[in-house]
């Protein structure tokens, strides 16, 4: 995922540095977004256990923590995933919610937990932030435990 500081870095050096990770990896390489898929353990079928994740670097407009979040829940009307990650907030929040989904299949409705996830910061406050008058932050980010015997994900600050 691409943000404005690697954009500043690209028109420096004409070059984007996530490209160069995926290309040496073979992995695709998107500069707006990442879709995951993530499979461990195993669940009760004896099948390893997937995880989807989609993230963004995200963007600005909203000083308050209740702005912050959400922006980050507005990323569940783009998809449905198991996890939205959203970083540029400088500020750790997550919210998590139940979202139905119909099975036509087996004639019964799913209920899907969503967790969404603000990356956090990680400089310490001051130039920018303290120009701007944003407040500090506490410094680090959330920690997300993927469970690997049952779909379930915990988050913690």
């Amino acid at each position: 995922m691409e943000g404005n500081h690697e954009r500043r870095l690209y028109k420096q050096v004409g070059g984007y540095l996530g490209q160069i990770v995926c290309s040496k990896y073979n992995w695709l390489f998107c500069p707006d977004y990442v879709f995951l898929k993530l499979r461990l353990g195993k669940g009760k079928n004896g099948k390893p256990l997937a995880y989807t994740i989609y993230g963004i670097h995200g963007w600005g407009g909203g000083r308050t923590s209740g702005a912050k979040v959400n922006k980050l829940e507005q990323l569940g009307n783009v998809c449905l995933v198991d996890i939205y990650l959203m970083a540029h907030q400088h500020e750790s929040c997550f919210s998590q919610n139940i979202y139905f989904v119909p099975d036509t299949r087996n004639n019964h409705i799913l209920e899907v937990k969503r967790t969404f996830v603000s990356s956090g910061c990680f400089l310490k406050y001051g130039d920018y932030g303290l120009r701007t008058g944003y407040k500090p932050s506490k410094l680090g980010s959330p920690r997300l435990r993927l469970d690997c015997q049952r779909r379930d994900v915990h988050c913690s600050m």
